[in-house]
């Protein structure tokens, strides 16, 4: 009784596992990212753009208001002063006067010559080789085969047989063509320049003698509730004679603002309003200006 044989055993294929390509997800998180950057970018590109030449509104607090009137006293006293003949006062009592230079001015000499260079475009031509491999026939050589045919009864004879065949081999062929194009190049050449020189132009200078009002002192008062309480001057009894004169109160009316918000405008502005406007702005009342990038100014905004 033959011995009883082993039953094969399976091969057991293990478990496929899933693979994760992890540079594909890290290249698609990168490209998310790029195009989130761009997006980001561009946003504030044209943000920045819009803020920076685009006129917009800019709100502003009421820190600060307060009005200054001032009265000067005046002195009338003879001066000597100078002036350009032609710029002389009527009540002038010349004293002197002067050849004197007044300004310059640019006069023609001659001319010199400068080289320069300039970008010329030319029509020319280029030549274009074009290298292709062609098969060539070069001659024939002789094949032979020798196969076994059956000559009947199970018997079989040696036959060969010859024929003739192309022998070819590849060579390599260049053509020439000639195209059109265009060139460019440099081109030095001349070309005259003017010459001027500075000639002095000479006017006539006057010293004279002349009455003139001129600052002697000022009283000043500040307060920031109207009505405007203008200063009381107390003059000395010389500044009574009729060369001192007292001039009109005239008032001031300042209110300074500071930005209520974040931006390219100024953090604060000072404006000189009129005594009605004045009288409307409170504290911590907020104001719209225009503001104009590109020119650096704010305007208030009209009602």
């Amino acid at each position: 009784m033959p011995p009883l044989e082993r039953p094969a055993r399976l091969k057991q294929t293990p478990p496929t596992e899933k693979r994760i390509d992890f540079a594909v997800y890290a290249i698609r998180g990168l490209l998310i990212l790029l195009a989130t950057g761009v997006l980001w970018c561009g946003y504030r590109t044209v943000s920045c753009v819009s803020n920076h030449y685009g006129t917009h509104t800019v709100v502003y607090k009421v820190t600060e208001r307060k009005w200054k009137s001032t009265i000067v006293l005046e002195s009338k006293n003879l001066e000597t002063l100078t002036a350009w003949a032609n710029e002389l006062p009527s009540d002038a009592k010349v004293l002197r006067r002067e050849k004197k230079i007044r300004s310059y001015r640019d006069i023609q000499t001659g001319t010199r010559t400068e080289s320069y260079e300039e970008e010329e475009t030319a029509e020319t031509t280029r030549t274009q080789e074009k290298t292709s491999v062609e098969r060539v026939k070069t001659g024939e050589r002789e094949e032979c085969a020798t196969n076994y045919e059956s000559i009947g009864s199970g018997a079989a004879r040696k036959v060969t047989r010859c024929k003739k065949v192309p022998v070819y081999s590849d060579r390599t062929v260049t053509t020439s063509t000639a195209e059109p194009t265009t060139e460019k190049r440099k081109v030095t050449k001349k070309r005259a320049i003017p010459v001027f020189e500075k000639q002095p132009v000479y006017d006539t200078e006057v010293t004279y003698r002349a009455w003139r009002w001129s600052e002697v002192r000022r009283w000043e008062t500040e307060g920031t509730d109207l009505p405007v309480k203008p200063p009381q001057p107390v003059l000395k009894p010389a500044e009574r004679a009729a060369n001192y004169r007292l001039s009109a109160p005239r008032t001031a009316f300042e209110v300074m603002f500071e930005r209520s918000d974040k931006g390219d405008a100024p953090a604060s502005t000072v404006q000189l309003l009129e005594e009605a406007e004045f009288a409307k702005i409170q504290p911590e009342q907020k104001v719209e200006f225009l503001f104009i990038p590109y020119k650096n100014t704010l305007e208030r905004k009209a009602k």
